[in-house]
């Protein structure tokens, strides 16, 4: 069984289950028994939780999974907008189209003084991605990958959308949403095809 928890699923992929946050909060005991799960999928999920009850859900994840079964968790991560080289003219782009409607008024007071958004983005960008949204908690690879591994899990991994060095058949990762994503890959390749704040963590039990 590969199990899809939270996210906006339509339809599953084939060889999984999309669970919805009412068929399953992630919060709560997973209804699973021990040993039973194959593989578990969130992507832009834990960032709605707060930290314990994040580590809850990991231990819960740890419980449920057959020894091999992968958990492969997919968020906004702060080592991933961190990043002083992280795409800046990609970075540019999505802020504009992604982020404007959120800030008009800051946007407004800023032009006031002759200065526009892009003056320095990357502190919108960390409001953005921390605050807006109802998020809870906002990960890093690493803080995730040493909790990981403090509950049990092996063979952990930081990697970024699209990539998998376990288990292709685990990348679910969606599109940019909002944008043309195809029109974002044709102008800053593949990798802008996945939502750029999003940073990978995958573990093996």
């Amino acid at each position: 069984m590969k199990v899809i928890l939270g996210g906006h699923w339509d339809k599953a992929p084939e060889g999984w289950t999309a669970l919805t946050e009412k068929q399953q909060d992630i919060t709560q005991r997973l209804n699973f028994q021990d040993g039973s799960v194959d593989a578990i999928f969130t992507e832009h999920v834990i960032e709605h939780i707060p930290f314990i009850p994040a580590i809850g859900f990991m231990r819960e994840a740890f419980r449920v999974l057959r020894p091999g079964g992968i958990l492969r968790t997919v968020a906004p991560m702060t080592h991933v907008f961190s990043n002083p080289d992280w795409h800046p003219e990609w970075l540019a782009r999505y802020t504009f189209e992604q982020m404007r409607p959120y800030y008009e008024g800051e946007i407004a007071e800023l032009r006031k003084m002759g200065l526009s958004l892009d003056t320095d983005m990357r502190p919108f960008l960390v409001d953005f991605l921390v605050r807006k949204h109802g998020h809870q908690f906002c990960w890093s690879g690493g803080l995730m990958a040493s909790v990981l591994k403090g509950i049990g899990f092996s063979n952990i991994h930081v990697s970024r959308p699209g990539l998998s060095v376990y288990d292709a058949s685990t990348c679910l990762e969606r599109k940019i949403r909002g944008t043309n994503a195809e029109r974002f890959a044709k102008d800053f390749g593949d990798e802008a095809y996945f939502d750029p704040e999003s940073g990978v963590v995958e573990a093996v039990k």
